[in-house]
């Protein structure tokens, strides 16, 4: 199975802020390469960010890409995109991108104003305008595939339930299947936990898909199970993207691990004083960006956007070190690389008041084969499974 963890690339205007250093404002920027970024020239761009900007700095040449058509920002803000448009910036900058897609329902965000439920569009009006959009911009794709374009579509799957997910991948299907090599579907599970993810990897597996990508996963635990469940579910590929890394630092906080590098825990700048706080340890932190931190400011670097910048890094490359390490324990023996995963002992937050593990694990195979009980529909209707 292939695996790949994108970070988000931020917003143009964090991007084209410059220090007086030579230090590269983002992982995109072949500058990255003085410091062994390799590894990092992937990155996922929205079109309600970047389809309307020049980019700071050329990309690598072998950089990995992924569009994202910004449909949740029509879904929160009202902004429509032409889907044409859309997939025209994607097919010209991006080796993938999403499927212009208006998410149904909002999600727990400030400023949603903390409420969670139908978006203003309505399931039935988010679905239509969805697959409008995918036959609108289909005849695009076909011209860029005709003149040989490397650029290949994906579907996005919405819904809270096995009859709203199954409902949308058969309308959006109806209008292009993305079956097509080097095609696939993403998805957005709400929430993120290790049940909700096995519940809509179960879906999509019994839906025959077998290359797919989360939306917005943070958490190494999150991370696990997409990769233990790609493992045990025979999945050609599974990818996900986050933006954590970045928000973290905007926050001045980065990820840290101990002895196993893919038990990651959050260390905030103001908790803690001296070699034990977040820039201190950094000062110690092997990891290529902190090395590069230390010959700019052998002394320690100053309280300015380069130290924003600095966390970005060295929690971006955290984040791929520990994918990689979830990878390699899980590869053996997915099934108890999963059991061990949900252990409460294997990282933060043991101690505190939480399923067994003897109850996590078999709820998430539960969830993952569709055995769970669904949460309210946003259609009205009963789940398809009640007619099976």
């Amino acid at each position: 199975m292939e695996y790949r963890y994108i970070p988000v690339q931020p917003s143009a205007d964090v991007c084209t802020h410059r220090w007086n250093n030579p230090t590269p404002v983002c992982h995109l920027e072949e500058a990255c390469r003085s410091w062994g970024a390799e590894a990092y020239f992937v990155g996922l761009m929205s079109y309600a960010a970047w389809g309307r900007v020049q980019f700071p700095h050329p990309y690598p040449e072998d950089a990995f890409l992924v569009g994202d058509s910004g449909g949740h920002t029509v879904m929160s803000t009202g902004k429509m995109f032409s889907p044409e448009d859309v997939l025209r910036w994607q097919a010209q900058f991006m080796h993938m991108g999403f499927m212009l897609d208006i998410p149904p329902y909002l999600d727990r965000r400030p400023h949603h104003g903390n409420r969670a439920g139908p978006s203003a569009l309505g399931w039935r009006r988010g679905l239509h305008l969805s697959v409008e959009n995918v036959r609108r911009a289909l005849p695009e794709y076909q011209e860029e595939r005709a003149k040989g374009s490397p650029f290949r579509w994906w579907g996005v799957l919405q819904g809270r339930t096995e009859g709203e997910l199954a409902r949308w991948w058969e309308a959006v299907s109806g209008a292009y299947p993305f079956v097509d090599p080097g095609e696939g579907w993403g998805f957005n599970a709400a929430g993120n936990t290790p049940e909700r993810l096995a519940f809509v990897m179960g879906v999509l597996h019994r839906l025959g898909i077998r290359r797919v990508h989360a939306l917005g996963v943070s958490g190494w635990r999150a991370m696990g199970t997409l990769i233990g469940l790609g493992l045990l579910g025979g999945f050609e590929l599974v990818m996900w993207d986050s933006a954590s890394s970045f928000h973290l630092a905007v926050n001045r906080t980065i990820m840290w691990s101990g002895e196993n590098p893919y038990v990651l825990r959050q260390i905030r700048e103001w908790d803690r004083k001296g070699p034990y706080s977040a820039t201190g340890l950094m000062m110690k932190c092997p990891c290529a960006s902190c090395r590069a931190m230390r010959d700019d400011f052998p002394d320690g670097p100053p309280r300015t956007r380069y130290l924003t910048h600095r966390m970005h890094m060295h929690s971006l490359l955290l984040y791929r070190r520990a994918a990689d390490a979830l990878y390699r324990e899980a590869e053996d023996d997915p099934e108890q690389f999963l059991r061990r995963l949900l252990t409460p002992e294997e990282g933060p937050g043991r101690g505190k008041k939480t399923r067994s593990p003897s109850h996590q694990f078999p709820a998430m195979l539960r969830a993952f084969a569709g055995q769970v009980r669904e949460s309210k529909s946003i259609l009205g209707h009963r789940s398809l499974l009640e007619w099976v």
